[in-house]
């Protein structure tokens, strides 16, 4: 009697146990492919984020700072909204610090580009260019005069 109990005992033990396997085997699945389109929403925005950082910190003058500034924030709006709902809720912890590292440096650059913008000294905040002299032209002073 005691090895029948026994044997009822591992045989119910090994089929929860692979139940229990199956389950989890199917469950991968599905994860790997919501991390799969949480991988793309990723590596597109942390592309995106890339060109704006490069795109401001080349700004001209304040006015490009603020359409830069403002096409990121309705460019990458729009790019999660063509993932399925809570895909960025799948990034993993250190992907999510990543994106915001790379948001830090979008507004660093930001910073630092309108502060040169402000003291750039006599070129100002202007897409004029500066009237230059003989002196400070080397180009012009070399050229002789009819």
């Amino acid at each position: 009697m005691n090895t029948a109990a026994q044997y009822i005992r591992q045989s119910l033990f090994t089929v929860l146990f692979i139940s229990g396997l199956l389950l989890t085997g199917c469950n991968k699945k599905v994860e790997s492919y919501d991390y799969m389109v949480a991988q793309q929403l990723f590596q597109k925005s942390a592309r995106m984020i890339e060109v704006y950082i490069d795109s401001i910190s080349l700004a001209p003058d304040s006015a490009a700072i603020k359409s830069i500034s403002q096409n990121f924030n309705i460019k990458l709006t729009a790019l999660n909204y063509e993932f399925p709902l809570d895909t960025d809720l799948r990034l993993n912890e250190e992907e999510n610090d990543s994106l915001i590292r790379m948001h830090i440096r979008f507004n660093k650059a930001k910073k630092k580009r309108i502060y040169y913008v402000a003291h750039a000294g006599s070129v100002g905040d202007t897409l004029a260019i500066p009237y230059r002299t003989a002196a400070t032209n080397p180009v012009q002073a070399s050229v002789p005069k009819e």
